[in-house]
């Protein structure tokens, strides 16, 4: 018996499907491509471009909210920053909470490691780490990056995507279940049966439901925030330039899970941070969550526009204060399930 992995998705010829026997062929190649993507479906948990800063001389703390994997998946961390000078050693800690709640939060290290950075001054530094768990029941990622003992640091980007291995026999909490060829290739010939057929369909779509991809992300530094709405009179919203959020094939709703960080300094927290969709679009609505220092979380039905693979929404993100208090958003995180 083996659940057999392959190495890229293998396609059945049309001729292949018009009026097969009821046999193995094309089944097998059809449930083996399911035990391909329950290794190779890789959407990025995370995909964050730092607001920092410009060269900067101390530690940075980030805090992302997330929604990983409720099968524990392994993840690949991908860390990007550039030291003006060469050859400095900057240690990267990423920890995982269940429950954020600010610096009273118990974390969990998840790994620590000295990097050392370029040999040429200004050149980008790309530290990637392989086969790091992420927990079920992880909610937020703190990413630590100390100070360079000379010169000075720019954070460039986050990220971090699925790496699981093989696929182990049984049903993933997921859903998603391997095929193992056992008695496909039996010299007696398992029976071609209904389960097998469904389980096509069912772990496919297991899989994208369970793998969120993010979509949308603004990301601070926990205590020191570039970007904030100071203290004053003015009570209206302040927005971030829209993006343009690509959502292949999808429409013409979408259903967008926004997760958000942020905080006041005095002064009511409801309704202070925004996420809506732009571009006088009709339908369109906007999504409003609570300034807490909590991670809040929450749907925002977007109208997508374009054709196929070209399908979009422009995105703009939003905080406002009450009078003479101060608003900090820390971050944002966007998700979609195709199909939502």
């Amino acid at each position: 018996m083996t659940i057999t992995t392959p190495s890229a998705i293998q396609i059945t010829p049309a001729a292949g499907l018009w009026l097969p026997a009821v046999s193995a062929e094309p089944l097998q190649t059809a449930l083996e491509n399911i035990n391909y993507l329950m290794r190779y479906h890789r959407p990025p948990l995370v995909s964050h471009a730092y607001t920092a800063e410009h060269a900067l001389t101390r530690s940075s703390v980030y805090v992302v909210p997330v929604l990983p994997s409720a099968d524990g998946l392994r993840y690949t961390f991908e860390h990007r920053f550039v030291c003006d000078t060469a050859t400095q050693s900057v240690t990267v800690t990423v920890d995982e909470t269940a429950t954020y709640a600010g610096v009273g939060t118990t974390w969990a290290n998840i790994y620590s490691q000295a990097v050392t950075t370029s040999g040429t001054g200004g050149n980008l530094t790309t530290h990637t780490k392989i086969d790091q768990t992420i927990a079920a029941s992880t909610r937020a990622l703190r990413i630590t990056y100390t100070a360079p003992g000379v010169g000075a640091r720019n954070d460039h980007h986050l990220l971090v995507h699925p790496q699981p291995g093989d696929p182990a026999a049984g049903i993933a909490t997921s859903g998603a279940t391997p095929f193992d060829d056992g008695a496909i290739v039996h010299a007696g010939r398992g029976a071609v049966h209904e389960e097998w057929l469904n389980r096509c369909k069912i772990t496919t779509v297991a899989l994208l439901q369970d793998r969120l991809q993010c979509a949308l992300s603004f990301l601070q530094d926990e205590s020191n925030q570039l970007w904030q709405w100071s203290a004053g009179s003015d009570t209206d919203f302040r927005s971030l330039p829209p993006v343009r959020v690509w959502l292949p094939n999808q429409g013409p709703t979408c259903a967008l899970t926004i997760y958000a960080l942020a905080t006041v300094d005095a002064g009511a927290t409801a309704d202070l941070i925004r996420v809506r969709q732009t571009g006088n679009v009709q339908g369109a609505v906007a999504l409003t969550l609570d300034a807490t220092n909590a991670i809040v979380s929450g749907s925002l039905a977007v109208q997508t526009q374009g054709e196929g693979l070209m399908r979009y929404v422009d995105i703009e993100i939003g905080a406002k204060r009450t009078a003479g208090n101060k608003t900090q958003l820390k971050a944002v995180t966007g998700y979609y399930r195709p199909g939502d």
